[in-house]
């Protein structure tokens, strides 16, 4: 079981410095986009698909107009199963609207490809995977020191010059915390 575990260890390290080999010789370690000034929804539709078998499934998204300038705070509620994490997936572009455009800075989604139009998102959801750096940060260390204790994490956590994290132990909120410290650093 030990050697398992240590052969999947290796195995992620590996993987994770070909994936910093792979960002910095794509990019030069910038990002091919950028700012986000404003995100515009236009007449975007999404229906699940029914059954199998089924003549239709149901619609869950309707977007009219949506629009989302740069450090706009829009908070999004509602009950259970009413589409606000399947409204996140189709803005964040993770799923597609079956109708409709989203616009950025006026320009279509589709133009900038899926890749390009992905970098502006960053998120944590609720399972997700914490590595042990943040790859194609740009961040001044300094910068990622005061958002660790911003957060409650400055004692908890050290940050080194390549930006990794001293201690990845820590306990379901904290993990939430770092990963959130990550995607605002993104």
């Amino acid at each position: 079981m030990a050697a398992r575990a240590a052969f999947i260890v290796r195995s992620l390290e590996d993987f994770e410095s070909e994936l910093e080999a792979a960002w910095d010789e794509s990019t030069g370690g910038q990002s091919p986009v950028g700012s986000l000034g404003r995100l515009a929804i236009l007449q975007g539709r999404y229906t699940y698909p029914g059954p199998e078998g089924a003549p239709d499934g149901f619609s869950l998204i309707k977007v009219r107009d949506f629009h989302l300038d740069r450090r706009e705070l829009v908070i999004l509620r509602g009950g259970n199963g009413s589409g606000k994490g399947t409204f996140m997936r189709l803005s964040a572009g993770l799923t597609r609207f079956q109708e409709g455009d989203i616009l950025v800075d006026g320009v279509s989604s589709a133009a900038l490809g899926p890749q390009n139009y992905r970098t502006y998102f960053s998120a944590v959801f609720p399972d997700f995977h914490l590595f042990p750096g943040v790859y194609g940060l740009n961040a001044p260390l300094e910068r990622v020191r005061e958002e660790l204790a911003r957060v409650g994490l400055g004692g908890k956590i050290a940050v080194n010059d390549q930006v990794g994290f001293s201690a990845l132990s820590l306990s379901s909120g904290q993990r939430k915390r770092l990963g959130l410290v990550c995607a605002i650093l993104e």
